[in-house]
């Protein structure tokens, strides 16, 4: 019986890594462990909202898509609803995005 660990990298996270100038960094192991870094990636590649933009002996460099910042602005317009925060630079953005 597999026992699944909590799930460390959520697609928020990912979205976010991939957003950030530096990119998101995949190490050769996390489809070797089938860890749920790999899974999320895969998942968010299928969709198109990340794409590989380098590799090197390290590993797979992945970098948000359009959609991709679009559904990572969502998410983090829902996330600071949910907790009272301010939303209005994430609309500003997410309305220059979809205009």
């Amino acid at each position: 019986m597999k026992i699944m660990a909590r799930t460390k990298y959520t697609v928020e996270k990912v979205l976010y890594f991939a957003n950030q100038k530096s990119t998101l960094h995949v190490g050769p192991n996390e489809e070797k462990i089938d860890s749920d870094l790999h899974r999320t990636v895969q998942a968010l590649v299928e969709k198109g909202d990340i794409h590989l933009c380098g590799t090197d002996d390290s590993g797979e460099y992945f970098k948000t898509t359009k959609s991709g910042e679009i559904h990572l602005l969502k998410l983090q317009i829902a996330w600071r609803k949910a907790h009272q925060k301010d939303v209005a630079d994430h609309q500003a953005a997410l309305t220059l995005l979809t205009a």
